[in-house]
């Protein structure tokens, strides 16, 4: 039955990109989650946004993504990245910058030292954050221990100081070894 429906969503996407390239007056744009935890954004340009960003090889058509869940928006930080795409594709997969909640996607392009053009966005839901979510995501930096928790237990076992002990077990050894050679 999956297989059955997935075909159907597929001639069903192929008959759409090929009436939309015949009356391309319009940019069409849709993104999806799809089962393997990507996200699939599909467009096609209108002539006249076609026009724009082909008009000077420094633009670079982008996809920015922005967690727009109601806990970001009481919040002063706004989670956001901006992803390059080539000019000349129609579509693009990402990985969700959040694990839940929901998106904000646009497609568009920026003028060197220049102000955001858009052309399309969506809005995409992908999972509620249940009661379960705190409202903090895992620090991704590495380097920096959490200022939240700054006992001596926390700084040892941090992951900056963790790869440091690591270092130190081999010949060439950790910072001090190497800045005394």
């Amino acid at each position: 039955m999956d297989l059955l429906r997935l075909a159907k969503e597929k001639l069903k996407d192929l008959s759409r990109k090929i009436s939309l390239k015949l009356t391309s007056d319009e940019t069409y744009f849709k993104v999806r989650h799809l089962s393997n935890d990507l996200i699939k954004c599909d467009w096609n340009l209108a002539k006249e946004d076609r026009k724009r960003l082909l008009s000077n090889d420094k633009y670079c058509l982008s996809l920015r993504l922005y967690d727009i869940s109601q806990d970001q928006l009481d919040s002063n930080t706004c989670i956001m990245k901006e992803i390059e795409v080539k000019k000349f594709s129609k579509e693009c997969f990402v990985k969700p910058i959040v694990p839940n909640g929901n998106l904000l996607i646009e497609l568009g392009f920026r003028k060197p030292y220049d102000k955001w053009n858009l052309f399309a966005s969506s809005e995409l839901r992908l999972s509620d954050r249940g009661a379960n979510y705190n409202g903090t995501f895992q620090d991704d930096s590495w380097f920096y221990s959490d200022s939240k928790k700054s006992t001596n237990e926390n700084l040892q076992n941090n992951m900056h100081e963790k790869m440091y002990q690591l270092s130190k077990q081999f010949s060439n050894g950790g910072s001090e070894k190497v800045h005394n050679n």
